[in-house]
């Protein structure tokens, strides 16, 4: 990292990710430890608990932030949402100076429209990323990241556009028609990993490693297959775990002409789940057809030992036309624990 240059708007921080007093917590009931990624459950999928309450993250984000002497809007809970998916332990100074970097450049905590919302969560995921990479992003800069980070039909902006028109320039007639068949997982990693590094900001943070032995990394492209451009966000989580080597996350936004996908892929223990949402509703026949294709590309293929490579457990179905990962976070199950207890 010795050579390598830091681009502008962006310093190595000189606090530590928990720094701060620590919370002072008033209520009937405290919430649950966010500083484990490993227990998290997948998102949308329920928590398993024995012989206690459960009770939606949305609510104990709440609880959290009033506890912390905070409002309970949106940006929030969308900043303690994004601190326990990054095994960070908010606490009143660290919220305190989240809030200040995001709300910097958002009109209101708790916008009502789709386009505010999507702004706001990606302000406060780029806020959240920076911290647990140890570093301070300028507003400018924030802005600037977190522009990559929101849908494509809300993220135009200048930077984009001359990044767009760049790649245009280099492009051969060939790569301009596009492909017949949809990239192995080489290609693809080729592909991203050769558009983000056109960008010091994202080939700069991309390097850095985030605190808890974890590796955040983000890599918008633009693809073409059999004519149709798509626009593609990956986002991967690399977690070192001595149990059982590394464990990880890999969300994946993919927008067409005419549809939306995300996947959330993940690898907990060994075991691969996948977890793909399709925008917009597809009718009940078109997401079994869906389903049976994700089985036939990612499922577990028989061998002679058994079942051998894939995806242990694949799921497809409908989602909302505006995914929110807020809200896929808030809609987890958590057990409540009692103070009295």
């Amino acid at each position: 990292m010795s050579g390598t240059r830091i681009p502008d708007g962006l310093e190595k921080s000189t606090k530590p990710a928990n720094s701060g007093a620590a919370a002072k917590h008033t209520g009937k009931s405290d919430f649950p430890p966010l500083n484990s990624l490993s227990k998290a459950p997948s998102p949308g999928k329920p928590a398993v608990t024995t012989g206690g309450q459960t009770v939606f993250a949305r609510e104990i984000f709440k609880q959290t932030a009033g506890a912390l002497g905070f409002p309970k809007d949106s940006l929030s809970i969308a900043l303690l949402a994004f601190s326990r998916f990054f095994s960070l332990s908010p606490d009143s100074a660290q919220l305190g100076a989240l809030r200040r970097e995001t709300f910097a450049s958002l009109k209101t905590s708790s916008p009502a429209d789709t386009k505010g919302k999507a702004v706001l969560e990606a302000e406060a995921l780029a806020a959240v990323i920076a911290k647990d990479k140890g570093v301070v992003l300028s507003p400018d800069t924030l802005e600037r990241y977190a522009r990559f980070l929101m849908p494509p039909e809300f993220a135009e902006n200048k930077e984009g556009q001359h990044n767009k028109e760049n790649r245009e320039k280099k492009e051969t007639p060939e790569q301009d028609k596009g492909r017949e068949e949809v990239p192995g997982a080489e290609e693809i990693q080729a592909i991203a990993g050769g558009q983000a590094t056109e960008n010091d900001l994202f080939d700069f943070l991309n390097r850095l490693p985030g605190k808890n032995a974890q590796h955040w990394m983000v890599f918008p492209f633009k693809i073409k297959v059999r004519g149709t451009e798509l626009d593609v966000i990956l986002r991967i989580l690399k977690r070192e775990s001595v149990s059982s080597g590394e464990d990880g996350h890999l969300i994946a936004d993919i927008t067409g002409p005419k549809r939306k996908w995300r996947c959330f892929l993940q690898k907990t223990a060994g075991k691969l789940r996948a977890d793909i949402r399709v925008f917009p509703e597809c009718s009940s026949g078109t997401l079994k057809q869906l389903q049976k294709e994700a089985e036939r590309c990612f499922g577990k293929k028989p061998g002679s030992a058994g079942d051998t490579g894939g995806f242990d457990e694949i799921l497809v179905k409908n989602g909302e036309d505006q995914p929110s990962w807020v809200e896929d976070l808030c809609a987890e199950r958590l057990p409540s624990i009692n103070k009295e207890v």
